[in-house]
Order: C-alpha cells, then sequence, then structure tokens
C-alpha cells in the first residue's frame, strides 16, 4: 500500500475528505503523517481524532533554509513516504524538497490553473480574483509541484459555476465542496496507482544484482521488481523469473508481456551479447550500455588501444596473439622489466589476470594464456594502491562519479592466493583530494573521449585505477556496477538510484546531484570453500536473521532457496556489509555478521579495509 504525507496549514477539510476516502475504502493509501507550517492548525487535531501521527514544522524555528529542508526530507524518508500531498499548505517548497520527491509531490489549488495562479494566490484570494475578472466558470485543480508556484503538470481539474450572487465566501465553500475534497482523492487515487504500477527488471543473479534490487527496493517499496534469474535475497523483495542471463529473447519477450518500465542489466555477459542493443530496437527502455561500449571491458585490447590513441594514464603494453609459438610474446617476456601482468583480451569474470614476480611465473601465465587461444596483453606492473571508481554517464559527455572504493580480489588475507571476482570492498568517508580529483579528472577525459569518437556510453562505467607515484594510471574499464564494489558503494548513495538511472538513459544526468552519505561502508564476502577453484554447492546457511540491524545488509550472491531453507549456490555466497562512522566502525559491524553466519566451508578475508591509510583515515 502507497504511503502518503499529507501537509497543511489550516482547516484541514481537504484532508478530512481524503481521510474519509481512505476509511470508507474509496482511496487505497496509508496516511503515515500529517506535517503543519502552524502549530494551531485545526488539521492537526483532525489527524489526532483519526489516529494519524503529526508533526508541527515551522520554517522560522530552525537555523535556516537548509537545516529545515534536511529535518523535512528526512522526516518524510523515515515514515517511507512515497506521495507528497499538499492540502492547504501555504508555504512554498524548496527545491532541494522538489527534487528530492520529484514526481511525487501533488497540490490542491482552488481555482482552474493556468488562470489565477501564482505566488500570494490561496484561500480567500483566488475567489476575490475569480469574482474581480466576472469568470462564469471556476473550480479547483490538482497538480504536480515544480520549482515554479503553481507551474506544476495539471492532473486533474473539476469546474464549478460562478452565481450573481456569490461572495468570496460563498464561493470558497461551493469550491470545496462540489470540486476540492472530490478531485484530491480521485488525483491521489490517480497519481498513486502510476507510482505503484512501476515495472523494473533487473538482470542476473549475484550479490550486485541484489544490491541494485535492494537499494530501488528501499527508495520506492511501490516499485514492482523482477530479477532474472535472481536469488534467494532478490526472493524477499522481487520476483525470481527464470530466465538466463544470456538469453536476449526470452528477456525482450518478458519485458514486453510484463510491461516493464525499465531494465536493469547487471553483468557483463549480456551487455557484450547486445542485450541492451536488442531492448532499444524493440522499443523497450534499458539501463545498460550498448554492444558498441561494452566492447571497452569485452576487449582489452581494444581498451588499451583506446587508452593510447586518448593520451590517458595507463600501463605500457604489448598485444599479442595466441598464434603458433608466439616467439615475439616470449621474447617480449623474457626482456620485460619483472614483476609482470598478463591478461586474457576478453571476459573472464575478474579472474582472467595473473601476476607474474619471477621469469618461470611468466613463462607459465604465458604458456596459459597461448593454450586458451585468442589475444593476450602482456602490460608493466603498477606499484601502488588501487582504487575502484564507478561513474554514471548518459551517452551526452555528462558523468556522476559515484563514492570511491577499494576491492580485495586475492583470495586469502595479506593479499595472497589466487585471484578472484572479488573477497570484499569498502568505501570511505574521508576521501584525499588529491586522489579523488584524479579519479575525477580520468573519468571526465575518459567520458568526453567516448563523445569525441561517437559511443555512446549510458549506464555505469567501471575504472579500476592504480595510485602510483606517477599518479593514477588506468588498469582496466568494465561497463556496468563492479562486484562487490557495488555493496558498498549503494548504500552511501542518498538519491533515488530509479531516478538517477531514467536520467542516464534520457541523457539528463547533468541535471542530477549525487547525494552522499557521510557515512562508511565495508563489504566482507563469504565464498563457498575451495573458491574460485572448485566447490561444493547445496549447503544450508545459518544465522542469517541474526543480523537484522540497521548498520548490517546483508546481501546474497550465491544462494537459493530450498523450500524455507536458504543453501549455497554458487562460489561467492554472501556480501555482508557494515556501515558506520569510520572504517572500523563499519568493519566491525560486518565481522559481527559475518561470526553469526555458518554454512560447510565457508571462507572469507579478515583483513578487509585494513589499507585504509590509502584514504588518510
Amino acid at each position: 500500500m502507497l504511503n502518503i504525507a499529507v501537509l497543511v496549514s489550516g482547516g484541514g477539510t481537504n484532508l478530512q475528505a481524503v481521510i474519509d476516502a481512505v476509511e470508507s475504502g474509496a482511496l487505497n493509501v496509508n496516511i503515515k503523517i500529517v506535517l503543519s507550517s502552524n502549530n494551531s492548525a485545526y488539521a492537526l487535531t483532525r489527524a489526532k481524532d483519526h489516529g494519524i501521527p503529526t508533526r508541527v514544522m515551522i520554517r522560522k524555528q530552525f537555523a535556516g533554509r537548509d537545516a529545515f529542508d534536511k529535518t523535512m526530507i528526512a522526516t518524510l524518508k523515515e515514515h517511507d513516504i512515497h506521495l507528497v500531498v499538499l492540502a492547504g499548505y501555504l508555504p512554498i517548497l524548496s527545491p532541494a524538497v522538489v527534487e528530492a520527491y520529484r514526481g511525487r509531490i501533488i497540490n490542491i489549488h482552488p481555482a482552474l490553473l493556468p488562470r489565477h495562479g501564482g505566488k500570494g494566490m490561496h484561500g480567500l484570494r483566488v475567489h476575490e480574483a475569480v469574482l474581480a475578472a466576472g469568470d462564469t466558470i471556476t473550480g479547483a485543480t490538482v497538480h504536480y509541484v515544480d520549482e515554479g508556484t503553481d507551474t506544476g503538470h495539471i492532473i486533474l481539474q473539476k469546474t464549478v459555476d460562478v452565481l450573481p450572487e456569490d461572495t468570496p465566501e460563498i464561493l470558497q465553500k461551493r469550491v470545496l465542496e462540489n470540486a476540492e475534497h472530490i478531485i484530491l482523492s480521485q488525483a491521489i487515487d490517480l497519481v498513486s496507482k502510476r507510482i505503484s504500477t512501476r515495472k523494473v527488471l533487473i538482470v542476473g543473479s549475484g550479490g550486485r544484482e541484489h544490491a541494485i534490487a535492494w537499494k530501488i527496493h528501499k527508495d520506492d517499496p511501490a516499485v514492482e521488481l523482477y530479477v532474472a534469474p535472481g536469488n534467494a535475497g532478490t526472493a524477499q523483495i522481487a520476483t525470481n523469473v527464470e530466465i538466463k542471463i544470456n538469453d536476449l529473447g526470452g528477456l525482450v519477450k518478458f519485458a514486453k508481456a510484463h510491461e516493464i518500465d525499465l531494465t536493469v542489466v547487471g553483468p557483463e555477459e549480456p551487455l557484450t551479447l547486445g542485450l541492451a542493443d536488442a531492448f532499444l530496437a524493440s522499443g523497450l527502455k534499458v539501463f545498460g550500455c550498448n554492444a558498441a561500449a561494452a566492447r571497452f571491458e569485452g576487449s582489452k585490447s581494444y581498451a588499451k588501444q583506446f587508452m593510447i590513441k586518448h593520451h590517458l594514464p595507463t600501463a605500457g603494453c604489448g598485444v599479442f596473439a595466441a598464434d603458433g609459438e608466439c616467439e615475439e610474446a616470449r621474447e617480449y617476456v623474457a626482456a620485460a622489466n619483472l614483476p609482470l601482468v598478463i591478461k586474457l583480451d576478453g571476459l573472464a569474470a575478474g579472474k582472467g589476470v595473473a601476476v607474474c614476480f619471477s621469469r618461470a611465473e611468466a613463462r607459465e601465465a604465458l604458456d596459459n594464456a597461448i593454450t586458451l587461444g585468442g589475444t593476450f596483453i602482456i602490460e608493466e606492473y603498477l606499484d601502488g594502491e588501487e582504487v575502484s571508481v564507478l561513474a554514471f554517464l548518459d551517452g551526452e559527455g555528462h558523468y556522476k562519479v559515484m563514492p570511491l572504493s577499494q576491492d580485495h580480489k586475492r583470495a586469502y588475507d595479506n593479499d595472497e592466493g589466487p585471484n578472484t571476482g572479488g573477497m570484499g570492498a569498502y568505501s570511505p568517508k574521508i576521501l584525499s583530494e588529491r586522489v579523488y580529483s584524479q579519479c575525477e579528472n580520468i573519468v571526465r577525459d575518459t567520458a568526453l573521449s567516448f563523445v569525441s569518437d561517437g559511443i555512446i556510453f549510458k549506464g555505469v562505467l567501471f575504472v579500476g585505477l592504480m595510485l602510483t607515484d606517477d599518479g593514477a594510471k588506468i588498469l582496466e574499464y568494465n561497463a556496468r556496477f563492479g562486484d562487490p564494489e557495488t555493496q558498498s558503494v549503494l548504500p552511501r548513495i542518498n538519491n533515488k538510484l530509479l531516478d538517477i538511472m531514467i536520467a542516464c538513459e534520457d541523457g539528463q544526468l547533468e541535471n542530477v546531484a549525487l547525494d552522499i552519505s557521510p557515512k562508511t561502508t565495508a563489504c566482507i564476502v563469504i565464498a563457498s570453500g575451495g573458491y574460485p577453484y572448485a566447490y561444493q554447492k547445496g549447503f544450508v546457511i545459518d544465522g542469517l536473521y541474526k543480523n537484522e540491524e540497521p548498520d548490517i545488509i546483508i546481501f546474497h550472491a550465491g544462494t537459493r532457496l530450498d523450500g524455507d531453507r536458504v543453501v549455497t549456490d554458487g562460489g561467492r555466497v554472501l556480501g555482508v556489509c557494515g556501515i558506520g562512522e569510520s572504517v572500523a566502525e563499519a568493519l566491525e559491524s560486518a565481522g559481527r555478521s559475518v561470526n553469526n553466519i555458518v554454512f560447510e566451508g565457508a571462507q572469507y578475508r579478515t583483513d578487509i579495509g585494513k589499507r585504509a591509510r590509502l584514504y588518510d583515515l
């Protein structure tokens, strides 16, 4: 059921009409709170008589407009409000509040807009203006609220005749009874149905996709979520759909049949296969880059050539094809300075990179690359700290950098063991200005280079960077949200994720201002025994429900439901995210939760976030 907040300043007859409609069953919403700008408003008594919580918020009693706005937004979010209804509310809402609830604030006005609207036109003044103008018809209007005064898109109007004997008081009463009290509830019903029927399909089954679903659901529980194929975690907040991520036709067919408003593509495989292209060709909205843009992740050699062409900072390298004995590559390995890095050209789920500290390791990695076939890269080793940069792009050169994070690729503590898809990540609240500016400059130059090359990149750009003594250098591009970086980054974004995604799709990202929480997050991945090599599935997971605390979020990855039990179903099983005022506090929360979760063979790192000195913490 949709939650609404009603804002009032006076007697509250429109509020009473809405209450009556709810209690009669004519209107299926929940009035969670009534906010008033006047502590003596009779509307407060009406609300209390019906058991509705109230709060008085008078702007002059706050330190400033910013403090007032933050408190109002926090109050609305605290009560999980989906729709804000102005029912005789006199103050003008600030742009900050409008932006926070854009498309979800409506107002009742006692005239037929656009006539007799604007600043100061409320109460009897409107009806005095109608009579002074000699109008023979008046009425009421319900409209969306934007940054102007009475300028938002009109939702409903109802007319009322103006009679010769009317006074402002008589006309006001007739408009209230014959128009306002009728159409306000009708408009709430209409808008609530529009909001509650927003449908989103998320493609994928990992922790990243659960985090995306969690964020959209947290922002707006009324959104109807589907996840293909999903996991045991997504099943708690969405409908899982048994469609494989590489079944492009099946996904398009489902989105059409269920009238999906937006499809969000999580993994790299469907993007490189052209899922976004297939959706766009079918007239469906999709958040995720097209196949041409996804090539920056699908081909490391292609990405390298792009970086070199546009003078973007990156490691020196040689590009080779697995052709015969590859003598040229062997000579390159024999002469290159150690350590060096050998990368497979195509997708490798985060595990196609070999860091070689000896000539013997390099020869072994080279033999493996040659055996696998295709193109590979031999690259100079960059020494320093890694940082993961995720940014929204809208294809027009506009970008918004998300909170920075640091991933932990190696399987075991102290960065030992084989590379994995990621064993944990953290996102600190304090950032070195030097680090952040270098990262942002690289995202900016990449986005502008995309535009200059005619590449339309809409979605999330992931830039893996190494912070060397010579500055930040690009390790890789990915064409989607990172995993597990997403699990540590999304909880720090206060904006509604769906609104940002739609702005990217519409090429309007420049109008979005990211609101980043000052909190720190840390995500610890719990994996199956043996990961990233062979592992078993089907072990029952115990202790999941001992972690229902506000500073802990459990993101599912390799899980599935077996009756009423949650069992393991992949290499990386869970991502336990802690939230705190510092890295240490966030890790303490995450670690406390990890200790509660038990399944056979569970493994995890105990040193996630220990390199927080990168951010001067």
